[in-house]
């Protein structure tokens, strides 16, 4: 339900191009724990804010905020730069140089295609070298909300390449645009809460004694994000697999072993159209069971 942040310490020792990367695109507010959340002044902003409207103000307790992608980074202290570059990169993404990237140049990982538009949608974690796993915590954290991260989806993808290729990016729309996706959602619609909350702290909004407010607690407000716990990629048993890919594979390996005699048939008991069971077991049929219970009878 609340933000998270990054330990500075610890991304700095572990990971110092990723620190200073991160530094240099402005984006020192992922070290910021955002503590306390107003949950009654965050949903008076999400029921208020008119995302159809062109005005780009949200009525709040007699106020008019205005709220934009340049206020946020104003607020947030990070640069105002184009957005067609993310647009554009999530519209036609470069998907060779986007696998060598994040999977290395060896990697066999391939896009998921979307059933219903056909185009290339998500990309396996699996697959993700030690750098871009961090990467994509960060995002997923901060940026683009995410509660698994088996499949990552299109936009995800874009903003880690953005971000290792070391490419600016606009934060005020990326969360202006994960916010209005997030308003209609019950379960997620307190997300930014604490982002939110100071933003109209800052805004001159005044609190009220009935508001309900999460003081700062570890697991639900200011929840700081263990980058640092990344395992990185093990490909020395070879190329890592998925279950589609791994299945044919075996049982490519199985018939071969089969045709070349490795695998004795006398072994494969279950196999084929006719499976004969032991007549030794020692358990009697159903026919003996009932021949038994005739011969009492008789007797």
């Amino acid at each position: 339900m609340g933000d998270e942040f990054l330990n500075k310490v610890r991304l700095q020792s572990q990971f110092p191009i990723i620190y200073r990367t991160v530094m240099e695109l402005g984006l020192r507010f992922v070290f910021e724990n955002s503590s306390d959340c107003n949950l009654t002044l965050v949903r008076e902003f999400y029921d208020n804010w008119l995302t159809e409207m062109k005005y780009k103000t949200v009525p709040i307790r007699g106020k008019d905020v205005k709220f934009s992608a340049r206020i946020l980074n104003e607020f947030l202290g990070t640069s105002n730069c184009d957005t067609n570059e993310f647009n554009s990169l999530k519209y036609k993404p470069p998907y060779r140089d986007i696998q060598h990237t994040l999977c290395e140049v060896e990697s066999t990982t391939r896009w998921e295609r979307s059933k219903d538009t056909r185009r290339h949608n998500t990309l396996h974690f699996a697959n993700f070298n030690q750098v871009a796993r961090v990467w994509l915590k960060i995002v997923c954290s901060m940026l683009l909300p995410a509660k698994h991260l088996s499949e990552v989806t299109r936009e995800r993808v874009v903003l880690v390449y953005m971000l290792m290729k070391e490419m600016s990016i606009t934060v005020g729309a990326i969360l202006r645009q994960s916010m209005m996706k997030f308003r209609n959602n019950l379960r997620w619609r307190f997300w930014y809460g604490g982002l939110i909350t100071h933003f109209l702290r800052a805004e001159g909004i005044e609190e009220e004694p009935v508001d309900m407010i999460v003081a700062y607690h570890p697991d639900l407000t200011g929840k700081i994000v263990h980058v640092t716990r990344t395992k990185a990629l093990d490909t020395s048993h070879g190329p890592v697999l998925l279950a589609q890919e791994r299945q044919p594979r075996d049982d490519r390996r199985y018939g071969q072993d089969v045709r070349h005699g490795r695998v004795a048939i006398a072994d494969r008991k279950t196999s084929g159209p006719s499976f004969l069971e032991p007549l030794d077991d020692d358990e009697a049929t159903v026919d003996e069971t009932m021949g038994d219970e005739e011969d009492v009878v008789d007797g």
